[in-house]
């Protein structure tokens, strides 16, 4: 339909016949012309954004392909009871009174360093003698140990040039074993330190003084050295929050210093496990300079908070309570995210706090009451709680694939049943709901899942007096007993199977392997 024209364009169509048809076009419909161009520069502008949008995801794949060599990891969960011992560990008082719980470790501090370093190194040169960890240099492998791996008979390490002196030897020799070549692709949790400084050199020696209020003259920490592998790169992670298990109420062993009074003069804190912003209780931090000069460790640098690189790949590490209270998520705030979430501690679980992975990458535990565990936030809800019938929040971090002897016990006992029975129960459960992964009917899980004897045959030397024991040494009558019944059985009454006899084995520390696993690259 043919626009209506002005007076002064009708005088105007000789000139107009000179034109160009766009132009002449423009004139005759100025308001159609319009449209056009608009058009025609919405199209050019969708145009180009798609360009911008392919380019822009090619750069980012590239730019993560070239910024992280991993596309996998691999946890090497050190799986061990660092929690305090009991009277069946020989925690005996004055006058050979049953104690509770007390605090074990060698009363002379380098002899309390040494013997927990040949329990660590061991530990580290099993995993690394096994022929299941991943060889690819695209793969990282990920060792942790738990909280309260180093921390002697007080409780804490009293802060004295001895322990510098100490941990600046024993340490550094650790250090540079780690810092082989050999070690390349891994990354070292090296469980937790906790330490005391005190105002009052003589308390440290007696526990005597006239001042009576201990608490204002002691600075408490506990701190994770993480080491990256084939360097001699160390970092240091401080806890922040002091919990109910950290200072348990515990009494001096018969020959042994006095533990270090429990960092808070209100009971309530602990009894009631108030973690109001009053309640809690927290640690110290220290400077790089603290560290070198007053904990040793020579060339650390301290986390600001909790998150570092390793070659790309980006790791946030939590310790025990920290995690239930989301310290490492709100330091990253809502819109940041990392590529694996590590956990140290001793009495937490992955889905007590709020997770700092993306959907699909891991989280991985070292838990000091025997056990390790992952999860991959496959619903990306790791963030979202609910309140469960106790009144804590559980967050919703999916299916947790978790490794303990008490789990172990369970699945063993339930083979036999069905190797005499022919039905399993609980055959329904899957992998991952309480049981370990796969457990004894195979790679139930979807990914590898090994366990390998993490100390050799003289664990139990090892650990005496030193770790809590008493919960292996159990296992394993438990194991014996049930074991040499199925062996009668099996001899005298000429039993028919229906499957095969499984063999029980988590009676002592283990190395708990997971994947490897495949990361997603950098989020942000």
């Amino acid at each position: 339909r043919a626009c209506p024209r002005s007076t002064a364009m009708a005088h105007d169509e000789m000139d107009e016949a000179l034109l160009p048809a766009s132009a002449q076009e423009s004139r005759k419909c100025p308001s159609r012309s319009g449209a056009a161009n608009f058009r025609r520069l919405l199209s050019t502008l969708i145009f180009l954004a798609a360009i911008f949008l392919v380019v822009s995801r090619w750069l980012n794949l590239f730019n993560a392909a070239e910024a992280s060599q991993y596309t996998h990891v691999q946890y090497l969960g050190f799986s061990l009871f660092t929690v305090p011992g009991t009277a069946a560990d020989g925690c005996f008082g004055q006058n050979r009174s049953t104690m509770a719980k007390c605090f074990l470790g060698a009363t002379d501090v380098e002899e309390d360093l040494e013997a927990r370093m040949r329990v660590m190194n061991t530990a580290i040169e099993s995993a690394h003698a096994s022929a299941n960890w991943d060889r690819s240099n695209a793969t990282l492998k990920i060792f942790m140990a738990p909280e309260f791996f180093w921390r002697g008979p007080q409780g804490a390490y009293p802060m004295t040039p001895e322990f510098a002196t100490a941990v600046r030897r024993i340490i550094g020799d650790l250090e540079q074993r780690l810092g082989s070549d050999r070690f390349q692709d891994w990354l070292f949790v090296l469980g937790t330190v906790i330490a005391v400084r005190v105002d009052q050199e003589d308390w440290v020696a007696t526990g005597n003084s006239e001042d009576k209020d201990e608490e204002s003259r002691m600075s408490y920490f506990n701190f994770a050295p993480v080491q990256i592998g084939g360097t001699s790169t160390m970092k240091i992670q401080f806890k922040h929050y002091i919990s109910t298990l950290d200072f348990p109420d515990t009494t001096s062993r018969e020959g042994a210093p006095p533990p270090v009074p429990r960092p808070t003069k209100r009971p309530e804190c602990f009894v009631q496990r108030s973690f109001t912003e009053d309640c809690r209780l927290r640690y110290g931090e220290m400077t790089a300079d603290d560290v070198r000069h007053e904990l040793g460790f020579k060339d650390a640098s301290v986390l600001v908070d909790g998150v570092f690189d390793v070659k790309g790949l980006t790791i946030g590490l939590e310790i025990c309570l920290d995690h239930m209270l989301g310290r490492l998520v709100a330091d990253l705030g809502p819109r940041k995210f990392v590529d694996v979430h590590l956990i140290s501690s001793a009495g937490m679980n992955i889905a007590g706090g709020p997770v700092a992975t993306n959907q699909g990458n891991p989280i991985f535990l070292a838990d000091g009451f025997g056990r390790t565990a992952m999860s991959l936030n496959i619903y990306g809800r790791g963030r979202e709680a609910n309140k469960l019938l106790t009144g804590r929040f559980h967050y919703d971090v999916g299916v947790v694939y978790g490794a303990d002897s008490n789990v172990e016990l369970g699945q063993w006992a339930s083979s036999i049943i069905a190797a005499f029975a022919g039905n399993n129960p609980g055959a329904a459960r899957i992998a991952g709901m309480g049981t370990l992964p796969g457990g004894y009917q195979g790679n139930a899980a979807g990914f590898e899942f090994t366990q390998i004897n993490a100390l050799g045959k003289d664990w139990l030397t090892m650990l005496e007096g030193f770790f809590d024991t008493a919960s292996y040494k159990e296992a394993l009558r438990i194991f014996s007993l049930v074991g040499a019944d199925v062996n009668r059985r099996v001899k005298k009454e000429h039993r028919h199977l229906f499957n095969n006899l499984p063999d029980g084995s988590a009676y002592f520390p283990t190395i708990d392997m997971y994947g490897p696993i495949p990361v997603n690259g950098k989020w942000t």
